[in-house]
């Protein structure tokens, strides 16, 4: 089974809506209080991504995450692990709110283990494709893609001061 978790930005910039087979699909936005209750900031970004992590984690074999705001997926990268790492795909869509994908074609372009980014031609720098390992272009649209980055967790030493 697999979960295509969608910020709500994003899910608007989808126009075919229907899931293959074997697919559930949730549309969210975060909750900056629930933010502030697990980490102690009202961040919704940070809980979109937790939720998507840990759904994928607990519920799921293979995960999506559609968002409109390059940021949750950051986030969602950094809460990967290296059990996740090809279970999941993450995709950041920034296009005009008039221009439609079908949900098909995104869920094709998001091969498990990878960061995709979709956007329109003229939106994107040379300097910003740089830094994908392949980019493809659809008509109009670029599809940017670089594998899931390995985020090195370090256990931080907290002293207790004498007093």
């Amino acid at each position: 089974m697999m979960l295509v978790l969608a910020e709500s930005n994003a899910w608007g910039l989808i126009g075919d809506r229907r899931p293959p087979e074997g697919c559930v699909v949730k549309v969210c936005n975060g909750s900056k209080l629930a933010g502030y209750r697990r980490f102690g900031v009202f961040d919704d970004d940070l809980d979109l991504a937790y939720r998507f992590v840990e759904g994928v984690r607990r519920r799921y074999g293979r995960g999506v995450l559609l968002a409109f705001d390059p940021r949750v997926v950051e986030l969602a990268e950094s809460l990967i692990d290296d059990e996740l790492r090809g279970r999941v795909a993450l995709v950041s869509i920034m296009l005009p709110h008039k221009r439609r994908v079908p949900l098909s074609w995104v869920l094709e372009w998001s091969k498990l283990g990878t960061y995709t980014a979709i956007r329109l031609a003229d939106q994107v720098t040379i300097s910003e494709a740089l830094k994908y390992d392949a980019v493809f272009v659809e008509g109009d649209l670029v599809v940017m893609q670089r594998p899931l980055a390995v985020v090195i967790k370090e256990k931080r030493k907290t002293f207790q001061r004498n007093s």
